[in-house]
């Protein structure tokens, strides 16, 4: 169901379908995107700070933002983001993992100079039952206002 300006009300919380990361999904994407020891040697990484292969914080980003872009909210009514904020990184992501995303309306405000659109921030929170919130950042997307009836 697509969302438009006025469905986002400060407050608002959806959850994502759920997410489980294989170790072939988090090396192949940091073969191509992050290709760090940690993300694709699984010797080198055992032998890391951190004992074993973890996702790069960029693909549990990426995970997140895709769980939510599939809940079809802004399917018809996104008009893409002018920045993305407040990026952390808390806790690895390891093989196995399943991530759990929460999206929340932080702050929706009508634009100043188009009144076709909004201009909404979405918290982002991604977590694992086992280790807690491991990701969570914000993105300002601009959004189509409800079309006249």
């Amino acid at each position: 169901m697509t969302l438009y300006f006025e469905d986002l009300a400060v407050g608002r919380r959806f959850a994502t379908a759920p997410a489980t990361l294989s170790e072939a999904q988090i090396v192949e994407y940091a073969e191509i995107y992050d290709p760090q020891p940690i993300h694709i040697d699984r010797a080198a990484a055992a032998k890391g700070h951190y004992g074993g292969i973890i996702a790069s914080g960029h693909q549990t980003l990426a995970i997140g933002f895709a769980q939510w872009i599939r809940l079809g909210h802004y399917r018809d009514s996104s008009l893409g983001g002018p920045a993305l904020d407040e990026v952390r990184w808390s806790k690895p992501v390891r093989p196995g993992d399943m991530l759990e995303t929460t999206v929340e309306v932080v702050e929706a405000r009508p634009s100043a100079s188009r009144p076709d659109r909004g201009i909404v921030v979405l918290g982002f929170t991604i977590a694992t039952k086992a280790a807690g919130t491991v990701c969570s950042y914000r993105t300002t997307t601009f959004v189509k206002r409800r079309p006249a009836a």
